[in-house]
């Protein structure tokens, strides 16, 4: 079934309030939230996307200003799995959710979702949910 963009918009919109309550109170009400790494990131989007099969994708889009240039991927590594662990699952259990795929992802800038940037510094990792642990899956 497929939404009309108007009811995906409001979803959408609903959900980034949502997330942004979550990690409001993680950040001490900053907006910002603190990862292993050290760096501070900021959510961009959560989106819940349907997939061919039934399946649902919740993809968490945050804005990590210093990768690419202070932070390789290597030093950002466990950084996904702590976002996964306490940002994700309290999001799914909030909002009384499932997902069969987590993707989460880091931009050195706020890019729309879909498109492209050649200048812009991006890291992925994906995860599945099985009994409310965060389980990495290759991505």
């Amino acid at each position: 079934m497929t939404l009309p963009y108007p009811i995906k918009a409001l979803i959408i919109a609903a959900l980034v309030v949502a997330a942004a309550a979550v990690l409001w109170t993680q950040s001490g009400g900053s907006g910002a939230i603190n990862v292993p790494s050290g760096q501070q990131i900021v959510l961009q989007e959560v989106i819940f996307e349907p997939q061919n099969g039934g399946e649902t994708w919740l993809r968490a889009r945050f804005v990590a200003p210093e990768i690419g240039s202070k932070f390789g991927f290597d030093a950002v590594a466990d950084d996904f799995t702590y976002l996964c662990a306490s940002f994700v699952l309290p999001l799914l259990r909030n909002e009384s959710r499932t997902a069969t795929q987590v993707v989460i992802s880091m931009a050195d800038r706020e890019i729309a979702f879909g498109d492209t940037d050649p200048d812009a510094t991006q890291f992925f990792e994906a995860f599945r949910i099985e009994n409310d642990i965060c389980i990495w899956e290759s991505f």
